[in-house]
């Protein structure tokens, strides 16, 4: 359970870096990823290692970068700007910097905030 609440946490905190730019800076972004990377290393050791099968949960603020990075380009292929994510107190629209939100930045929201959840979950039921 220490493990759930540890990769869950970082992920929002994750989740709550990106909120206030549209893209992470490149040397945040870099520190998080090496930081994701070795705390994945310590979940793929305590999940092969050790058996336990919450050390995956570990893997979620990776997941979420990894993820995050995908869905951008994907987003950018697709619309051509930079994706926005949805606030979640935000009751308008315009909530954007430089243009209105639109429905592609809330599937890209929702797909980012739940993706490594549920791949977490999935992990840990295999085996």
């Amino acid at each position: 359970m220490a493990y759930l609440i540890i990769g869950f946490s970082l992920k929002l905190i994750l989740a709550g870096v990106m909120t206030f730019k549209t893209v992470i800076p490149k040397k945040i972004y870099l520190r998080f990823l090496i930081i994701s990377c070795l705390l994945g290393l310590v979940g793929f050791y305590i999940r092969y290692h050790i058996n336990l099968k919450d050390g995956c949960f570990l893997l979620m603020p990776l997941f979420f970068l990894l993820i995050y990075q995908v869905l951008r380009y994907i987003f950018k292929l697709f619309f051509g700007n930079e994706p926005i994510l949805a606030g979640r107190n935000q009751t308008s629209w315009e909530q954007g910097e430089y243009r209105k939100l639109h429905f592609g930045d809330v599937i890209f929201t929702v797909f980012l905030l739940l993706t490594p959840i549920i791949s977490c979950f999935i992990l840990t039921s295999n085996k």
